[in-house]
């Protein structure tokens, strides 16, 4: 049962970004903590609670929640830089598990996690190449046509 002293502590704790706020975030978003503070809608609790954070920022530290629950259900929402991960949030929900797959393989030794560099290159480098086959098959599909 949530409580309203432990939602505003949440709120508190996200507006501070002290300790996992990206867990927090993740969860006032899906738990609809914002109705219990009695707001109907979660852009208005953003609005009046978070104005530090913003409704921007807020979607910004969800997006990296949602991938980083995405590349492995194992992890402790946190763990990962948000950096790295916003890099990530640029691809489909399977290519982002495939590139991190990559990244890791291809990290320096020694790092728990790639940087967001390396994972920037190689989202990248994928997102290049989905463009180029997307204007390869649309050229194929123009050029079938018979003009004569």
């Amino acid at each position: 049962m949530k409580s309203n002293i432990s939602t505003n502590l949440m709120v508190h704790h996200i507006n501070a970004k002290e300790g996992n706020y990206r867990k927090l975030v993740h969860d006032f978003y899906y738990g609809n903590y914002f109705s219990l503070l009695g707001f109907p809608t979660l852009v208005a609790c953003i609005v009046e609670l978070m104005p530090k954070i913003g409704i921007y920022g807020f979607y910004r530290i969800l997006a990296a929640a949602k991938v980083e629950k995405n590349i492995n259900s194992k992890l402790i929402l946190g763990e990962i830089k948000d950096a790295t991960l916003r890099e990530l949030s640029r691809l489909p929900s399977q290519q982002q598990k495939t590139v991190w797959e990559q990244a890791k393989k291809i990290a320096p030794p020694g790092r728990k996690y790639p940087t967001a560099k390396l994972v920037k290159d190689l989202v990248d480098s994928w997102l290049i190449k989905a463009e180029q086959k997307a204007q390869h098959s649309s050229y194929r599909e123009v050029s079938s046509f018979d003009f004569f």
